[in-house]
């Protein structure tokens, strides 16, 4: 506002903690915010493939529950060895109940079963402890839920957080639905946990259903972003075993919760080389060291090759700023109509002109 110009933002983050149908407080105040000459555009996420959304739809009564049945699968890392953040949500209206449980495999048979919790019905938190002399695992997990004052609809987020647990023993959960209504769950991408049924009859595993992440992928103005392949050689890699032109094997695809297609559009996003930031400070090693770098005017400026749909979305929001500097009161909306009318369609993404397609 205050050179009088036209913006455009990329925003390369996401989560799976969220209702994923464009109405958190992020998706909500994003959607008041832009407008003519003001457009935001987000990583649809890189979550293919992986085992983070269950989903069940309940046809059920109080007297005739039904009931989803999951084992949370940790992963080691930065975040602990058996951690976990899991978000469960339902339609409005829905009655369910979240029940953790400890499952000994060795007997193949339930060891025991928590509390329940329902969200909208009790407390806004329930907390609970393990211990290795009852049931094999130790540690501490809490539920926190209510019914959601942005959409009404009932809201249970998981935290596991243990220090040990014993090949033995499986941490799973049921969700109880007793009514008619469709729930969803995602296993947040920070812990990189997944849902599996260890093979075990009546449980399920995950799928990458609905993995259009917060932030990026879902709100109902933001234009999200998929992503292809442009480079499928790397120096120093070689063959990255994607195929020339088709969708990157890891861009995650919707629809959203509620059934809106996303991504918006696709753009190259594997492999895409940059220059890094003299600022760049990574304590994790997410990024690869530099693939060369330039000296220039008595300093180094290092190069290197990224990809995921954080890399399609800034190219796309650079599209998006030749396109407001032709007309500085472009509106996300007509940009989207643009996209659709304009955008290349080859033998990958097949015909899809005018109905679109989730995974493009």
């Amino acid at each position: 506002d205050s050179v009088n110009k036209p913006c455009v933002i990329n925003v390369s983050l996401g989560t799976h903690t969220g209702p994923h149908d464009g109405t958190s407080s992020f998706d909500t105040a994003v959607s008041e915010l832009v407008g003519p000459g003001k457009i935001l555009v987000g990583a649809n996420g890189n979550e293919n493939g992986e085992k983070l959304h269950l989903s069940r739809t309940f046809n059920a009564t109080e007297e005739h529950p039904d009931t989803l049945r999951t084992f949370i699968k940790f992963a080691n890392t930065y975040y602990g060895p058996y951690a976990a953040r899991i978000d469960v949500w339902g339609e409005q209206n829905t009655d369910y109940s979240v029940v953790p449980v400890v499952y000994d495999a060795a007997n193949s048979k339930i060891l025991k079963e928590l509390e329940p919790f329902t969200p909208g019905k009790e407390a806004a938190t329930k907390k609970y402890t393990l211990t290795a002399s009852t049931v094999g695992i130790t540690g501490e997990m809490e539920i926190t839920g209510s019914v959601s004052p942005l959409n009404n609809k009932p809201n249970a987020l998981v935290f596991f957080n243990f220090r040990s647990v014993s090949t033995q023993y499986r941490l799973g959960f049921y969700v109880i639905g007793r009514s008619k209504g469709t729930v969803h769950m995602w296993n947040d991408l920070y812990t990189y946990s997944s849902f599996d049924s260890y093979n075990v009859k009546g449980w399920e595993s995950g799928n990458s259903d609905y993995a259009a992440g917060e932030i990026g992928g879902t709100g109902k103005r933001t234009i999200s972003v998929g992503a292809y392949v442009t480079r499928n050689r790397v120096t120093g890699l070689g063959s990255t075993g994607e195929t020339l032109n088709d969708l990157a094997s890891f861009s995650s695809f919707g629809p959203t919760a509620d059934e809106r297609m996303k991504p918006d559009i696709s753009a190259p996003g594997s492999f895409i080389i940059s220059s890094y930031s003299n600022y760049l400070n990574d304590p994790y090693g997410q990024y690869p060291a530099p693939a060369y770098t330039v000296a220039w005017n008595g300093n180094s400026y290092d190069f290197g090759y990224l990809q995921g749909t954080s890399m399609a979305s800034p190219f796309v929001a650079g599209v998006m700023a030749t396109w407001l500097q032709a007309n500085p009161e472009l509106t996300p909306e007509e940009a989207k109509d643009i996209l659709k009318a304009t955008a290349i369609t080859d033998k990958y993404t097949g015909e899809i002109a005018g109905k679109g397609d989730n995974k493009w």
